[in-house]
């Protein structure tokens, strides 16, 4: 479990503090042996976990040449990315991806790109999956900033971020269509509300083929695309096997609301 500790708030947060960033103690308090020894064992278990388990924080109007973006919020979210990111290094079990996963879930929830750009970043290279997996999040909450950011690691141009080539293919295309809908487009297609109905489970499996997503994808929003012209269906269902631009762009203009459809 993750530990932020408020460093200016005075006792022993200060007296913490202090041990871990300088190995000294002024407050005469926390200077008896036995309180020494504790210190020096929460500075040892700190450093075996990689100095991720504990996080400082300090007061801003106390700092006030550090950025005013860092507050308590982003620093608990931070504290939670370092403790999952110490316990990634070398392994590679399930339990580890989905704790990573988790972060990336709560980076993007919080539009955080800076954050989000730290998970992937972890080791050599990031996992494709999680890339994909935060481009999937990303999109279905709408999470503008971390989008820009994932979509620009196929620019061929970009230099700022290195992450792998950005694939669709895994992409949960129907699970895009069923978001908040500020234009009330399903309300509009019951046909489409009754597939999505009827399909939900499916639709919400963890693991699924890619082929088997566009076929469910032809089958479910398929005729929303035949009913508005021949040439969108042939375009986005009979010419396409997976997930493409084409396909987010549209999805953009019927359940993005305006202000972020660019």
């Amino acid at each position: 479990c993750p530990i932020v500790i408020l460093s200016d708030s005075g006792g022993a947060a200060s007296a913490v503090a202090e041990y871990l960033n300088q190995k000294t103690i002024s407050d005469p308090k926390f200077q008896e042996p036995g309180l020494e020894k504790q210190l020096q064992q929460i500075a040892e278990l700190h450093e075996l976990s990689n100095y991720s388990s504990i996080t400082l924080f300090s007061q801003p109007e106390t700092r006030p040449s550090q950025s005013q973006t860092t507050d308590l919020s982003s620093l608990l979210l931070q504290a939670i990315v370092n403790l999952s990111i110490s316990a990634s290094k070398g392994d590679a079990s399930t339990s580890v991806q989905k704790r990573m996963e988790k972060a990336l879930a709560l980076a993007v929830k919080w539009n955080r790109p800076e954050i989000v750009h730290t998970i992937l970043s972890t080791g050599d290279t990031p996992k494709s999956g999680l890339l994909t997996f935060a481009l999937q999040k990303a999109l279905e909450l709408c999470s503008v900033e971390v989008i820009k950011l994932l979509l620009s690691t196929s620019s061929s141009s970009s230099q700022r971020y290195k992450y792998p080539e950005l694939s669709y293919l895994h992409l949960n295309l129907n699970r895009l269509f069923l978001i908040d809908d500020p234009h009330s487009f399903r309300d509009h297609n019951p046909k489409l509300a009754e597939q999505q109905r009827q399909h939900l489970r499916t639709i919400y499996q963890r693991k699924q083929n890619p082929t088997d997503m566009h076929a469910l994808f032809a089958k479910v929003v398929g005729p929303v695309f035949q009913d508005i012209s021949a040439e969108m269906y042939e375009l986005c269902i009979m010419q396409s096997t997976e997930p493409n631009d084409t396909h987010l762009f549209l999805w953009a203009l019927m359940f993005v609301n305006d202000e972020n459809q660019e």
